[in-house]
């Protein structure tokens, strides 16, 4: 309740990750980033009286199109930052690449909330070619898998271990910090001939106590 779908801000939301992880933990940089991006299928779109005259056009010509070109021109312009960013070849496998991303060409435009073209979807990332894919994999996130199932499992377990391990030192740092706060010269009102931080009385109170229970 009170949300929107994520397309409407970010249909593509790679660029946010990269963002995200450089901003909450340090040693993660443009410099040393890899990104493996996996779509769920792509149609492009194509305006075919563009071929024949100006599109200066009116509000109800554009209706039918203007929200696929609203999704596609934000997705493809995070694709093209994010490669350009990560120093990335445009196509293919390359040793020195960062950014690797997978999206088969559908046959046509899916709803996104078309529940009935799952089984669709599923066979179309079936019949993808991973050949490059289990390449990147193999060469950023793991030791050399038997098949990409392996591959992107161990991607996703050596990603998840990484950030728990970083939430710890997150969470560790905090509580150091809270302990540097607490002076040096601290003794519990109970700590028999110790001055105590809480005064006179409170050191009394405590040392009575203790020996009242001795």
């Amino acid at each position: 309740k009170g949300y929107v779908d994520g397309s409407m801000c970010a249909n593509n939301p790679r660029m946010l990750a990269v963002s995200k992880a450089c901003a909450h933990f340090p040693r993660v940089t443009p410099e040393n980033v890899v990104v493996l991006s996996v779509g769920a299928g792509n149609f492009p779109i194509a305006i075919h009286e563009a071929e024949e005259q100006d599109l200066d056009w009116g509000i109800k010509d554009w209706v039918p199109y203007i929200f696929d070109l609203m999704l596609d021109g934000d997705s493809l312009s995070s694709e093209l930052l994010l490669r350009y960013m990560l120093n990335a070849p445009s196509k293919g496998f390359h040793p020195d690449k960062r950014y690797y991303r997978i999206e088969p060409t559908l046959s046509g435009p899916i709803e996104l909330d078309s529940v009935e073209s799952i089984p669709e979807l599923i066979r179309v990332g079936n019949a993808v070619d991973l050949t490059e894919g289990i390449a990147f994999v193999q060469r950023h996130f793991s030791s050399g898998p038997a098949s990409a199932s392996d591959a992107f499992a161990q991607a996703a377990v050596k990603t998840a271990s990484w950030a728990r391990q970083q939430a710890l030192k997150v969470q560790l740092s905090e509580i150091i910090g809270s302990f540097t706060a607490i002076p040096t010269a601290y003794s519990p009102p109970w700590s028999v001939g110790v001055p105590s931080l809480w005064g006179d009385d409170a050191a009394g109170k405590g040392n009575s106590t203790q020996a009242g229970q001795a």
